[in-house]
C-alpha cells in the first residue's frame, strides 16, 4: 500500500483552494487540514503546497517600509 501522497495532495488542495476563505496563508490552511486530518508531516505539506500555489505567489503581500507623510511640493515662483 502507497503512502497516500496523491490523496494527501487532494485533501490540501481542496480546503486551501475553497471559495470560503480559500489561499489564506500556511497557518489558516494548516488549521483547516488538522480539524479533519492527522499524518505524519502534514504541517511540511501543507507548507509546500501552499508555497508553490501560483494564485498566493501573486496575491502575496509585500513586505516593504511604510512609506510615511507625503511631503508638501514647493510653490513655483
Amino acid at each position: 500500500m502507497g503512502n497516500g501522497k496523491g490523496l494527501r495532495r487532494k485533501v490540501i488542495e481542496a480546503l486551501h483552494n475553497s471559495l470560503m476563505g480559500g489561499h489564506s496563508g500556511i497557518v489558516d490552511t494548516y488549521h483547516k487540514v488538522r480539524q479533519l486530518f492527522q499524518w505524519p508531516g502534514l504541517k511540511k505539506d501543507v507548507m509546500e503546497f501552499v508555497m508553490g500555489c501560483d494564485t498566493c505567489k501573486m496575491c502575496k503581500i509585500e513586505n516593504v517600509a511604510y512609506p510615511g507623510l507625503l511631503q508638501l511640493l514647493d510653490i513655483p515662483g
